[in-house]
């Protein structure tokens, strides 16, 4: 790929079929090669990642509506 958007696409496309890994791969190389688009992208699928692993470090319970039944 000589156009740096190509690997700005090509990971988006990697993204949307859920293959991070294969995605941080191909963006982060379009990142060295100068893309920024590939960079904040890589930054958007690591903050992702944090945020699942803290989800499921923290129990987090949701609140369970209860009906209120009228007399």
């Amino acid at each position: 790929m000589g156009d740096l958007e190509g690997y700005a696409v090509l990971g988006g496309y990697y993204a949307s079929l859920q293959d991070s890994k294969k995605a941080k791969e191909v963006l982060e190389k379009g990142g060295e090669l100068g893309c920024r688009r590939c960079i904040w992208a890589v930054f958007s699928i690591a903050m992702e990642e944090e945020a699942k692993k803290a989800e499921t470090a923290v129990d987090i319970k949701k609140p369970v509506l209860k009906t209120i039944k009228r007399k």
